[in-house]
């Protein structure tokens, strides 16, 4: 408006108003819509008051109708133009911030992923998109004896004879593939924000001695099933509500069933039914006692016959973050039983018969004590 004042003698009559249509196209790449306008109100309200100024303008009504109108329609385009303009710069300007802060945060991670695995304690290396090394940690260029320029490393020639033609076509097939494999250790595909594959990442482990105690559990686990199958008495593994899990073949042929149908059961149906419950009360102890519990208890075979067995139960565990079981030695006491049985009939016998006799009758112990005196020799 003072600029307008200014060139007075330039525009005579006219309000000059697109001499202030920069300012409103300013005032909206600045701060948006509304500033722009309010600008154009504030320049066509301004222009008017100064037509009203005695003896300063001399106006044509009609014409500077259409005029403003005509500056109304062109800065309100301009307006909008300049506000749209204003918001992709700004987001220009975010994009490039976030572009900036992500490229920082992408150089932090690969900082960060290299001083993390250049002292790992395990081997690691990248390939490209074609299978090439592109990096190899500490661990792995010592193990290989790799140079840190891997421009030239051939990490075939690492693989023995035997393995190389294999392993070079596995890893070939999965990078052409875009997918993971297994070869000795563990490997997976990279892949970028776009979800195009660009080579692997993968861990290389050092397996002889974990191969040597592999041979060794194996072999041992063998001999294990081995000394469980041949014993004579029943082994048992069952969860803690008595579901029979595994069972020898000892234990099988005492009650009558086969694997597959023993597996099917718990303890409560190959139990006496008197015997359940102090079953249970022993679980119970056994899961406070390390040593375990022996107790003895009545087995209910498939064809229903009942027979005595000692019983000894152990917890045991998989791992410290497994489900507890148990384990049980069954060893079958029914003939000790009976044998038990026809000593107390034979002793009951031997003292009506002895109690019967006229004549005192005694038992004396190697030391001479008396363990025995019949009614005569009381009487007598």
């Amino acid at each position: 408006l003072l600029i307008r004042l200014s060139l007075q003698g330039v525009y005579g009559s006219s309000p000059g108003l697109m001499l202030m249509l920069p300012g409103i196209l300013v005032a909206a790449l600045w701060a948006g819509r509304l500033a722009g306008f309010s600008a154009l109100a504030l320049c066509v309200a301004g222009a008017w008051l100064l037509t009203t100024l005695p003896g300063l303008f001399v106006l044509d009504t009609a014409q500077g109708l259409v005029n403003t109108v005509t500056f109304s329609i062109t800065s309100t385009f301009g307006v909008i133009l300049s506000a749209s303009l204003r918001r992709t710069l700004q987001s220009l300007a975010d994009s490039n911030a976030a572009l900036r802060a992500s490229t920082s945060a992408v150089d932090e991670s690969e900082a960060r992923f290299r001083l993390v695995s250049e002292d790992a304690p395990v081997m690691l290396w990248m390939s490209d998109e074609q299978g090439d090394c592109v990096y190899l940690n500490k661990a792995q260029r010592d193990f290989w004896g790799a140079p840190e320029d891997l421009s030239a490393f051939d990490w075939s020639a690492t693989l023995h004879p035997d393995d190389a033609e294999r392993v070079t076509a596995i890893g070939m097939n999965a990078a052409m593939a875009g997918q993971g494999f297994e070869v000795e250790a563990r490997y997976r595909p990279r892949f970028d924000a776009e979800d195009r594959f660009f080579g692997m990442i993968g861990v290389n482990l050092d397996v002889t001695d974990a191969r040597m105690v592999e041979g060794a559990l194996r072999e041992n686990e063998a001999e294990l099933t081995a000394m469980v199958e041949q014993a004579a008495a029943g082994i048992i593994k069952a969860d803690l509500n008595g579901k029979v899990l595994k069972a020898n073949d000892r234990f099988c042929e005492m009650l009558g069933f086969s694997r597959d149908d023993i597996v099917t059961k718990t303890t409560k149906d190959l139990s006496h039914p008197d015997d359940v419950e102090r079953t249970r009360a022993e679980v119970r102890r056994a899961m406070d006692d390390p040593q375990g519990v022996r107790f003895e208890k009545r087995y209910r075979r498939r064809d229903g016959s009942l027979f005595w067995a000692l019983t000894s139960v152990r917890v045991g565990r998989d791992g410290p973050d497994t489900d507890p079981w148990l384990m049980a030695v069954v060893t079958d006491i029914s003939d000790a039983k009976a044998a038990e049985a026809a000593l107390r009939e034979s002793e009951e016998r031997f003292r009506l018969l002895a109690d019967t006799a006229p004549a005192p009758v005694w038992l004396t112990d190697e030391n001479g004590a008396v363990e025995f005196a019949n009614e005569a020799l009381g009487a007598f």
